[in-house]
């Protein structure tokens, strides 16, 4: 069958008209997709928010944890039992949060400054004798010392545990892509301490809700006159994690959105 020029160009028409539209439909697509899997910093701060904007009441908690002693052994079931206490306070903020997503309790890693320590998180992730939580495998390995106290426990305990809400929320892995793809290393070190600043703000709402007592007497050990910053640090200056912690117990969870704060209280 012969075609006749109208009607050729009818097809040819048609056919660069759906090229068009498929080409259209693709890029939108593909923005979507991209906008869903690649990470912004408004999407981190929209993660946060899901967190710390909530209107849920934190369950009361008798948290007894052992008899505190001076040995590692019974150290670390001390932590454990601070583990127990934070899951149960924590649950239905992060259930709420994340749609009924459940909070796995967190693996203790309790080690003697001083004695060999198996690498947890992979070469160059962890510093010996510095306490972390290591997200790829849930893990808060603590560094227990001689001198080291109840209260000292329960402040990196806590502190630990905010790193762990942090990435029950997906705020850890948005942010190490994100951090990726950014150019300027100054941009990602204070997304570093805005990390590490909300951490030290959940610790005061944990602390204070489980254990007041020794969340006041944590306040009232901190020394007032640490000034400064160092640059090269990924945590916010001493001075400034003593604010976020105490903000986070006297002013509640809503105000560890250390995401929107200015730049002079994260570094």
């Amino acid at each position: 069958m012969s075609l006749t020029g109208k009607q050729i160009a009818i097809i040819v028409t048609s056919t660069a008209l759906g090229l068009v539209v498929v080409l259209f439909i693709g890029v939108n697509v593909a923005a979507s997709f991209v906008r869903r899997v690649l990470p912004s910093y408004a999407a981190v701060s929209e993660t946060s928010q899901r967190l710390t904007d909530t209107n849920t009441q934190f369950p009361e908690i008798d948290c007894t944890p052992v008899e505190w002693r001076d040995d590692i052994t019974r150290q670390k079931r001390y932590a454990e039992g601070l583990m127990s206490c934070l899951d149960e306070m924590w649950s239905p903020v992060v259930d709420k949060a994340l749609d009924g997503g459940n909070l796995v309790t967190p693996y203790v890693d309790m080690r003697f400054y001083g004695d060999d320590a198996p690498i947890l998180c992979g070469e160059g992730a962890e510093d010996y004798g510095v306490s972390f939580y290591c997200s790829r495998n849930r893990t808060i390995r603590i560094w227990t010392y001689d001198g080291f106290s109840e209260l000292d426990l329960v402040r990196v305990a806590t502190h630990e545990y905010g790193h762990h809400l942090q990435e029950a929320m997906g705020l850890h892995s948005q942010l190490s892509m994100l951090s990726r793809l950014e150019e300027d290393p100054w941009e990602v070190m204070l997304w570093t301490k805005r990390l590490e600043a909300q951490a030290e703000c959940l610790s005061g709402v944990s602390a204070n809700h489980i254990l007041p007592n020794l969340a006041e007497e944590s306040v009232m050990e901190d020394d007032i006159d640490i000034p400064g910053e160092d640059p090269e640090d990924t945590h916010p200056s001493q001075a400034n994690n003593r604010m976020w912690f105490n903000r986070g117990m006297q002013e509640g969870l809503s105000s560890c959105d250390t995401w929107n704060a200015p730049e002079s209280e994260i570094r």
